[in-house]
């Protein structure tokens, strides 16, 4: 035999291994590839699996005879069976290579390992299938690898949108050539610019589409700088979106362990600007309010004050002493009504604004109102025109609040008014609605303010050259109020210098009240004289309220702490006692309830006098025993009263 095969036998002769050599027996590549350290199989044309090396079965904890024809399907997951067939159906059907990654049941735990599988055809030479060679790769560590990698982009992705961060990737192909790149953008970079993940193509051009075109060539400019000069880019600017501007940060460094490659994130700041924009507005409003409650305050304290020291001259009249009095009687009238319309504020804020409903006509709400700001029209010769229908007007609310809101619109046309200007006041009715307007000439409203003429505080009527007057909290009251009845309220202006126009609107009450005999009113009991009880730590509270009383024909002792009033009220067992809530040794409300405690005090009506007037302040003085609550200063008509109707 020659060594290139070619002896007297022939080709078939030379390729047929001599005796004892490696090949002459088929069991010799059975044991080879036994030993081989890989997972192979073979199968027969039409699927049935056919052999698996020792490797593979002894990853499966299986003998060939138990794997062998479809047997080995019962060692595929569950999950991954129905396109593992499939997959192997296709092969068959087709003679195409097969591929598939699947879990395989392996070891003694019964546990599953993910595994490549390959097969090839291995064909005759008319082409005929004559069985299927394959082999088996384990690829669970990859499989954990890529499903740590997939819980990693998964967190990054929701991070990413939760705080409105977008990140990107530049690859410079030469180091030279900075024009040459390719860019790479996180899905919530598309959604930052508006584009739907992976729609557009992620190029520079992409993204200055969206740049606002005032600050597109900025934006750029400092782009390829920064590229250019290999240093640090920080940035804000503005895109526009179709659902309006947008504020953007945006940050980029080359990888300092790879000049080819520059990363950076964007986020959306658009919220936080607006939100430190809000800040400042309410910083700056909250400012002009102070300025402008300590102004207000300072108006009526000033009179006061020149008040005093006329009614306290000795050269002073009569008459002179009579209008300070007046004027003092006025400008704490006027303070009172401030300190009220705050609490108010507050009380609606936190939608703890009480209301007395009964069924009332709209009419009788506007001419308290009308009544209330006629002075006020008259002093600056305003025509008023009223257009109001004749026939009442029904509605289920409280009469003083709704008259409230009334006054309150009416005083801002007075008041933003210039003199011998129209005021007009009408009123229609729109289905199931009364519609009432009331629209002035005066100073009117811009357009930038016009959003937040009802927002506390605000002085949305004021130009700049105006004299600031009143707090700001007329037209929020009013809208609260106007929301409590289920109605609404809107403000209108063509602009400064064109007047204004404010619209309420109230559902009408279906029908009147039922008509009732007039109820029958017993005689008002004459005036009694009262032991009265004064307990005020301010002593100039107390003793001015001791006067009044006094004058009235009371009994009055003075009392300037707890303990000390306790201490009387013991000795002289007063009718009434007008107790401060902060005083020294005992509070007002510990005084009530030791008082209570003793026969003598049960019977004894007990009137909370105090500076704090919100409704926690009411619910805990009835809770400590007090009969009723007044705010500083006493409405004294109304405090009188009180006590005359006291049994």
């Amino acid at each position: 035999m020659s060594v290139n095969g070619a002896g007297t036998g022939g080709p078939d002769e030379a390729a047929t291994p001599p005796p004892g050599a490696f090949g002459s027996d088929p069991r010799d590549y059975r044991q080879l590839l036994d030993v081989l350290p890989a997972f192979v199989w073979t199968s027969h044309p039409d699927g049935r699996l056919e052999y698996c090396n020792n490797r593979l079965l002894a990853q499966g904890q299986r003998s060939l005879q138990e794997v062998q024809g479809d047997h080995w399907q019962e060692l595929v997951h569950p999950e991954d069976l129905e396109h593992t067939l499939g997959a192997w159906a296709r092969s068959l059907r087709t003679g195409a290579s097969y591929e598939v990654e699947y879990r395989l049941r392996c070891g003694a735990d019964g546990g599953y390992r993910w595994f490549l599988v390959r097969g090839e055809p291995m064909r005759d030479a008319a082409g005929n299938i004559l069985r299927w060679c394959g082999s088996a790769a384990d690829i669970e560590r990859r499989k954990c690898a890529e499903k740590a990698l997939e819980s990693l982009a998964a967190l990054l992705r929701h991070s990413q949108r939760s705080a409105h961060v977008g990140s990107y990737l530049v690859r410079f192909v030469d180091a030279a050539d900075r024009g040459s790149y390719r860019l790479q953008w996180s899905e919530e970079l598309y959604r930052i610019f508006g584009y739907e993940p992976d729609a557009v193509e992620p190029t520079l051009a992409a993204l200055a589409a969206r740049i606002h075109p005032d600050e597109q060539q900025r934006v750029l400019t400092a782009v390829e700088e920064a590229i250019r000069a290999h240093r640090d880019l920080e940035l804000e600017f503005h895109i526009l979106r179709g659902d309006g501007l947008r504020t953007l940060c945006g940050w980029g460094q080359f990888d300092p362990d790879d000049p080819l490659r520059f990363w950076g994130t964007c986020q959306d700041v658009t919220e936080q600007r607006h939100a430190a924009t809000e800040l400042r507005e309410a910083d700056r409003r909250k400012n002009e309010f102070l300025a402008t409650l300590a102004h207000e305050l300072r108006n009526p304290l000033a009179p006061i004050r020149q008040s005093v020291v006329i009614a306290e001259s000795p050269l002073a009249t009569d008459g002179q002493r009579q209008r300070a009095l007046q004027v003092i009687e006025r400008q704490t009238a006027h303070m009172a009504r401030l300190i009220e319309d705050l609490l108010e504020a507050s009380r609606i804020s936190r939608g703890q604004m009480a209301l007395r409903m009964q069924a009332t006509t709209l009419r009788a709400a506007l001419l308290a109102a009308v009544e209330t700001v006629r002075p006020a029209l008259e002093s600056r010769n305003h025509t008023l025109l009223r257009e109001v229908p004749e026939e009442p007007i029904w509605l289920d609310g409280d009469p003083v609040r709704l008259a409230q809101v009334f006054i309150n619109l009416l005083n801002n046309s007075a008041k933003f008014t210039p003199p011998n200007g129209h005021i007009e006041l009408r009123v229609v009715i729109e289905g199931r609605q009364a519609v009432i307007s009331v629209r002035d000439d005066g100073i009117g409203i811009s357009p930038q303010m016009l959003p937040r003429v009802f927002d506390l505080f605000s002085q949305a009527h004021m130009p700049d050259d105006h004299t600031r007057d009143g707090l700001g909290i007329g037209l929020a009251l009013a809208r609260g109020i106007v929301a409590l009845h289920g109605g609404s309220i809107e403000g209108r202006s063509a602009g400064l210098g064109r007047g204004s126009e404010f619209v309420v609107r109230l559902p009408i009450r279906p029908a009147g009240p039922q008509e009732t005999a007039p109820p029958v009113t017993s005689p008002v009991a004459s005036r009694r004289s009262r032991r009265i009880l004064v307990a005020d730590d301010n002593v100039d509270a107390a003793e001015t309220l001791a006067v009044t009383l006094r004058l009235c024909g009371h009994e009055v002792e003075v009392s300037h702490d707890g303990r000390h009033a306790l201490e009387v009220a013991a000795l002289a067992h007063p009718q009434i006692a007008l107790l401060d809530i902060g005083m020294p040794e005992l509070s007002g409300y510990e005084l009530a309830r030791q008082i209570r405690s003793q026969s003598w005090g049960r019977r004894m009506m007990l009137v909370a006098v105090t500076g704090w007037g919100q409704e926690e302040d009411r619910r805990r003085a009835l809770a400590a025993g007090f009969d009723a609550h007044f705010t500083k200063p006493i409405d004294p008509e109304r405090l009188i009263g009180l006590i005359e109707a006291a049994p």
